[in-house]
Order: C-alpha cells, then structure tokens, then sequence
C-alpha cells in the first residue's frame, strides 16, 4: 500500500504546509482520546458479552463506525497533511449479523484500522505536547523581546566585575533565540507530521489497484469451483 505525498520543492520545511500540519498534530490529542476510549469499552463489552450473543452487534458496530473513524482520518490525511489515500473497494457483506461479524474479524483491514485508532492516543498525546511547546516557547521570548524594550538596564555579574544590558540589547537577543527556537520548532514539527504522513501511507492506504499476475508462460491456470 502507497499513498503519494504532497512534498516541499527545495526546503525540508513547506512554510505554506505548516499550519494545516500544525492543526493536524493538534487535533491528533482529542481524536485519540475519542478513538481510544471507544474502541476499548466496545471491544471490552462485546467480547465480554460475546457468550450470551449481546457482543455480536456490539463488536458489528464497534468494526462499522471504526470504519467511518478511519474514513475521517482519511479526509484529515488529504486536506492537512496533502496526501493522496485512496479509500477502500466497496465489498459486498453477507445477510446476518453473525455473518457479518465474522466476515469483518476475517477482514486484516478491520484489525488494522482498530490498531491505528488505538495508536493515534499515545501518539497523539506525543505530537500534542511538543507541538504546544514548540509554539509556546518562540512567542514567550518573542513577548520578552517586546517588554525589555520598556524595561531598564538589567545588571549581569561576571565574577567581580558587573555589565548592564541595555533593553535594546536585550530585546535583539530575545529576538534571535525566538527566531532560532522557532526555526528548530519548525523543523520538529514537520518531523512529527512526516511520521504521521507515513503511518497513514501504510495503514490507512487501500490497495485498491492489485491485480491478480498472469500465470507464467507454458503453464496452465488451474480454477477451483
């Protein structure tokens, strides 16, 4: 499975792609808590129940609506992150909601599907934090920047000797290590949307183009009925 993505020309950082990847991570924090806790208690009640014959349609839906979470995802990977993740062929289910049921536990998409949605908590919480850090820590040097200018002189002791640091200094410095922990902030977010760019690739990506090789030359194709 492949999805083709949407890549920066000339620079590792796509300054135009930021800010949909910044919502992106962002959002990765309260989807995940969703995903996660849905996909346990219905996992954990259905089985529980399985017994009695309750756990049927409580695992049916479990698999169905992770579908349409899976689905959404899908849209979030295509609007913010710029890839191309082709949905799933349309298959035909048995009548039934046993047979259904185990049509969808047959299926290695479903169990796939289910795993994501369960990944996309611990690493949503991951990419929620470092992206708050990271856009936290430029602004707060950047807001000291604009302050010291409306300070005044701020004494700095070196052994014996004092210096003062004028406001305008101070503000400059400020300036330079907010560009600075911007920049590496940039980098580090473009990372984590990369990690998520390719966990979607390869869990979200239908193969919907395989088909079936041609049987070699000379040798008989054999159909089963």
């Amino acid at each position: 499975m492949e999805a083709v993505q949407e890549q920066s020309r000339g620079n590792f950082i796509n300054w135009r792609a930021l800010p949909p990847r910044i919502l992106y991570l962002l959002l990765s924090l309260p989807l995940g808590i969703a995903y996660f806790v849905f996909t346990v208690v219905l996992f954990a009640v259905g089985v529980g129940t399985l017994i009695i014959g309750i756990g049927i349609p409580i695992l049916l839906v479990l698999f169905l609506v992770s579908q349409t979470f899976l689905d959404l995802e899908r849209a979030l990977g295509r609007s913010l992150l710029g890839l191309h993740i082709p949905d799933p062929a349309p298959v035909s289910e048995p009548t039934g909601l046993l047979q259904r049921l185990i049509f969808r536990a047959g299926q290695l998409e479903s169990w796939s599907g289910l795993l994501y949605l369960m990944l996309k908590f611990p690493l949503g919480i991951a990419s929620f934090v470092l992206t708050i850090v990271l856009i936290v820590l430029p602004l707060a040097f950047a807001c000291g920047a604009v302050v010291s200018l409306f300070l005044t002189a701020v004494p700095i002791e070196m052994g014996r000797s004092t210096f003062y640091l004028d406001p305008l200094t101070g503000a400059a410095l400020l300036g330079v290590i907010a560009v600075i922990v911007g920049t590496v902030g940039s980098l580090v977010v473009t990372g984590l949307a990369k990690v998520w760019e390719g966990l979607n690739s390869v869990m979200l990506a239908a193969d919907t183009n395989w088909v079936a090789p041609p049987p070699a030359e000379g040798s008989a194709a054999v159909v089963i009925s």
